[in-house]
């Protein structure tokens, strides 16, 4: 379900087929998509735009992840991205960011970090400057465009 919290418009999107444990997505306005790096869309008027979902799928036995497209123009799932062989299970906990033109997912254990390259269609893996079970950490993006970190500890806000 996508939901457009300014009309309360509910768009209800088919399920691509997947049989994974952990997923985590992103919801962009099809500008963002396009042109994140050049900062063409400022988001402030959205509704009723074309929009892009990205779905990362994984799951920890096979060591697979896919990420799946879904395009609201062609109202259909595109064919999905595949990396085998990693290890690393997807942690929706820690959000998503947009980065210029990639998207990054945490994974669980906090230390790793999936970069989807929305232009090129690609994925791969980052490594975060930590590792922290203890601690929930969310991805975002800083007030200059780059991969930031946020937590909450003792009611207090760190990035």
């Amino acid at each position: 379900m996508v939901w457009d919290p300014i009309t309360d418009e509910e768009r209800e999107l088919p399920l691509p087929e997947w049989r994974f444990v952990d997923h985590g997505a992103a919801v962009l306005c099809s500008a963002a998509a396009a042109a994140a790096a050049a900062g063409a869309c400022d988001h402030l008027d959205c509704s009723h735009r074309p929009f892009l979902v990205v779905l990362v799928c994984s799951r920890f036995e096979g060591g697979e992840t896919l990420v799946y497209t879904y395009l609201s123009e062609a109202a259909a799932w595109g064919n999905p991205v595949c990396a085998q062989q990693h290890g690393y299970q997807v942690d929706y906990m820690m959000g998503s960011a947009l980065v210029g033109n990639a998207l990054y997912f945490g994974c669980l254990f906090g230390d790793k970090a999936l970069k989807y390259n929305l232009e090129l269609r690609q994925m791969s893996w980052v490594q975060l400057p930590f590792q922290s079970q203890l601690r929930r950490f969310m991805l975002t993006t800083t007030e200059d465009g780059r991969l930031g970190l946020t937590t909450v500890d003792d009611s207090k806000l760190y990035m």
